[in-house]
């Protein structure tokens, strides 16, 4: 957990919140300078844990006792999600979409985001405990799924006869988001135990989708120690650009 001052953090009035499965990152952002920082990152190994509901909790007093919050954004990375095409979406039927993918409970609350830029519908389940305790602190706030954030992200980067597949690897996850030709072809999420497993599933991604390995462009976010993966993956894809994972703009 990091400790910043209050001449530290002060100028910042705005906070983005990313809960994962393994843990949650605070990031703060100045809204009139544009400038951000990641202020803490806490790992855990069971989110539903009450003592790790109370250490985001703990961790949240610390940030609003430091500076005054304008804007609150809060993202969900899991694999409780599914995409619907506009064309067949049917409010009444959000269940069903969700049920081949995830196992639904009574007390499950769905959310839909309409996204326009691939004329689809984002069905996820938010954690509610994480939720509910961001409104102790403010009465409004912005709520989404992480992967909505990287599909407009990276349809900003797309251009005709250009295939692009962006990797966001975490700590025992990764995303995939993949376009062709200004035509979004998927977005997906792994869980992985090896290194190696990242490798697989971006050469399986790729071979699914039909993607040149010669012609693509593989964007790669990542802050991973061992890199076997890597040199797997040059051995079949010609381009590919590397960055430190960097999500203090990104979630925001």
């Amino acid at each position: 957990m990091a400790n910043k001052s209050k001449d530290e953090t002060n100028k910042y009035n705005g906070l983005s919140i990313l809960v994962q499965q393994d843990g949650f990152s605070f990031y703060l952002h100045n809204l009139n300078t544009k400038t951000s920082l990641e202020f803490s990152h806490i790992q855990v190994s069971d989110l539903h844990l009450k003592t790790n509901i109370k250490l985001f909790e703990k961790e949240l007093e610390e940030i609003f006792g430091l500076h005054q919050i304008e804007n609150v954004k809060l993202a969900f990375a899991n694999e409780l999600f599914c995409l619907v095409p506009k064309a067949f979406y049917k409010e009444e039927a959000k269940a069903d979409y969700l049920k081949y993918n995830v196992q639904l409970f009574s007390e499950d609350h769905i959310v839909t985001e309409y996204i326009p830029a691939i004329e689809a519908y984002l069905l996820f389940i938010p954690y509610m405990n994480y939720h509910n305790v961001v409104l102790e602190f403010v009465e409004e706030f912005d709520f989404v799924h992480f992967n909505q954030i990287l599909i407009e992200n990276t349809h900003g980067m797309c251009s005709e006869n250009q295939q692009i597949m962006k990797v966001y690897v975490r700590q025992n996850q990764l995303d995939i988001v993949c376009y062709d030709d200004l035509d979004f072809k998927m977005c997906n999420t792994f869980s992985f135990n090896s290194d190696i497993d990242i490798a697989y599933y971006v050469l399986f991604s790729i071979e699914e989708l039909n993607l040149s390995q010669d012609n693509m462009h593989l964007f790669i976010y990542h802050n991973q120690d061992e890199q076997h993966w890597l040199k797997v993956l040059q051995k079949y894809v010609k381009n590919i650009t590397l960055e430190e994972e960097d999500l203090t703009t990104l979630i925001q």
